[in-house]
């Protein structure tokens, strides 16, 4: 039997609750207070007794309603939170059949604010008759278009049940808020939404992204560097949308995706019968038609030394010559680079301009490889699987732990690329809602992929007690595994323990979270 007993004034009557109900030969197994209400498990220790506790609480002194209840608070709060942390990183919130909050994600009090447990979600959804609604149906299936402080959302609910009696029960709801696909978010610290394409939360791309926000104000040549697959034209785009010249055209050209002849024709341009099987009208070249505009040139590296000269007048002067054309072209254009080669060597072994160069090399950029940024890896697989499912027309799918925890510790040596590549593959081949990490066919970073995990230092045998040595040997562990598991719900997951137990482990030991960032 449980029993929800509410009091008459802020201070429930406990302690005369426990000794009535002794009295009266009924035995309390479990205990819970949550303000003005004190919940109960009891049972009567004589069988047959008659005993009724409803009629024996309602007349304790303080007590103003007795309710007979399926569960404890605690045991809904566990359902709630085994429902929750299965899911990435919507926003996501238990809620009772009051209507008020019972558990929340990390997401959700990054939205709400960290007090959001007990907040009537009227006062979240600034919805009365979405309240209303969400309980009148028990929480049932379905979705809806919600906006908050101007950011549009989906809202998704879904009942909580469990077993009793035989029979289901409903006892509260889980409401998730989605973005959906598309549509841009404001983002912290940058000037412009464009930037909202790039995902990232750690804090290189955090900084790459302020200063190319910057960059993005300026005309200057700009040089993105970084390695094949890191997203170096995905920058070079959000430049140019940041940009004074963001109504006019974004070109590109990657210059060692063809052969020097037909890139010059097809950056510079062509007169009339220039060459066999011109065009008897010539054609305008990239320069052209980017005017007032900005072309990207990826891997100027590979550009052939003709090339590299052509464009080095360009870029003094703002003209050049079509080719077989007698008279120059004058354009405004902006030049941004990109690169995975290292150009410095290169001038050095006289294999680039070293004028081109330092006229290239105004502004530069170096995106960080997906390695260096692990935290971000789940960020982006989980936005490149909505992607993947949007584009197949199917249901959206989530990664098992098991998965995630694979994708954390590969090291994508193809870099974005490579991650967008497996998903996009795993979900083409797969039928349920769950991508295991068989499914993805990755599997975590053997010892040729990557540098085994360090061993955890011996037990110390300096300290002076068994409580000093104990919290060192778990300092060194800890750091040890954090490097390979760079969250605290991986290395929750790694070493089988709760993500609040692991979140305040690594709180107290000043390990890979600062002092004021939420775990």
């Amino acid at each position: 039997m449980k029993f929800r007993v509410q009091s008459s004034n802020s201070n429930p009557p406990i302690e005369t609750i426990v000794c009535t109900l002794h009295e009266a030969g009924i035995s309390i197994a479990g205990l819970e207070v949550s303000g003005e209400a004190v919940f109960l498990r009891a049972s009567a220790r004589r069988a047959g007794a008659g005993v009724e506790p409803e009629k024996i609480l309602s007349q304790v002194p303080g007590v103003s309603r007795v309710d007979r209840i399926e569960m404890l608070p605690s045991e809904v709060q566990n359902l709630v939170l085994a429902a929750i942390w299965d899911t990435a990183h919507d926003p996501q919130f238990g809620v009772d059949l009051c209507g008020r909050v019972t558990a929340a994600n990390d997401a959700t009090r990054c939205l709400f604010g960290e007090q959001v447990v007990g907040t009537d979600i009227s006062e979240l959804l600034r919805n009365q008759a979405l309240r209303k609604e969400l309980i009148t149906t028990c929480f049932g299936s379905s979705r809806r278009e919600l906006v908050l402080d101007k950011v549009r959302y989906i809202l998704e609910s879904q009942s909580i049940k469990t077993e009793a009696n035989g029979s289901q029960i409903i006892v509260g709801g889980i409401l998730t808020l989605r973005t959906p696909i598309g549509i841009e978010q404001p983002h912290q610290n940058r000037e412009d939404s464009s930037f909202a394409s790039v995902i990232g939360s750690c804090p290189q791309i955090k900084s790459l992204l302020d200063l190319a926000a910057k960059f993005a104000r300026s005309d200057a040549p700009l040089i993105i560097r970084g390695e094949t697959g890191t997203g170096k034209e995905l920058i070079a785009q959000a430049c140019h949308k940041a940009s004074a010249r963001r109504s006019a055209a974004f070109l590109a050209l990657n210059c060692a995706a063809m052969p020097e002849s037909l890139a010059e024709s097809e950056l510079f341009g062509y007169a009339p019968g220039s060459f066999s099987g011109a065009s008897r009208h010539g054609k305008a070249g990239l320069l052209e038609l980017a005017d007032n505009g900005t072309l990207f040139l990826d891997e100027i590296g590979e550009m052939a030394p003709h090339l590299q000269a052509k464009l080095l007048r360009f870029l003094n002067d703002g003209s050049f010559l079509r080719v077989g054309a007698g008279h120059e072209v004058r354009v405004d254009v902006r030049i941004i680079s990109a690169t995975h080669r290292n150009l410095e060597e290169m001038v050095r072994k006289g294999e680039f301009r070293e004028d081109l160069f330092y006229r290239l090399n105004v502004l530069d950029l170096t995106v960080p490889p997906l390695r260096d940024r692990k935290e971000d890896i789940v960020l982006l697989a989980n936005q490149f699987l909505k992607e993947a499912c949007e584009k197949d027309h199917r249901p959206l799918c989530r990664f098992s732990t098991g998965a995630l925890v694979a994708l954390s510790q590969h090291p994508w040596p193809g870099n974005v690329r490579h991650l967008r590549n497996v998903i996009t593959r795993a979900v083409a081949a797969s039928d349920g809602e769950m991508i295991s990490s068989a499914a993805l066919f990755v599997q975590p970073a053997g010892p040729r992929e990557a540098a085994p995990a360090a061993a955890p230092p011996p037990f110390p045998t300096d300290c002076d007690s068994l409580a000093e040595a104990v919290m060192t040997f778990e300092k060194s562990m800890l750091e040890s595994l954090y490097a390979h598991f760079p969250s605290s719900r991986l290395l929750a997951t790694r070493l089988k323990v709760s993500h609040t137990t692991v979140a305040t482990k690594l709180r107290k030991h000043g390990i890979g979270l600062s002092p004021n960032r939420p775990s």
